[in-house]
């Protein structure tokens, strides 16, 4: 069985459903936005991230940073 990958509108929906939030303000929309590009918009890497946001409170740039900083290390190792 093939997953495959979300839209982009699916997985930010995803990601708001799994912390439990609503669409809302233009900046958690935007970071919302770049979190599930971050996650590759794979369906389980963005209900994780959506666990993560509903556990620290809210969606901000945290997590974004956190996942950038990931991405780069991840590139500069090669992956």
């Amino acid at each position: 069985m093939d997953v495959g990958l979300l839209t982009r509108e699916e997985a930010v929906g995803l990601l708001l459903e799994t912390a439990e939030l609503e669409a809302g303000e233009e900046e958690e929309e935007k970071a919302a936005g770049e979190i599930v590009e971050l996650c590759g918009r794979l369906p389980l890497t963005v209900a994780i991230a959506g666990g993560v946001v509903r556990n620290y409170g809210g969606l901000d740039d945290r997590l974004v940073k956190i996942l950038r900083k990931d991405q780069l290390r991840a590139e500069a190792d090669g992956m």
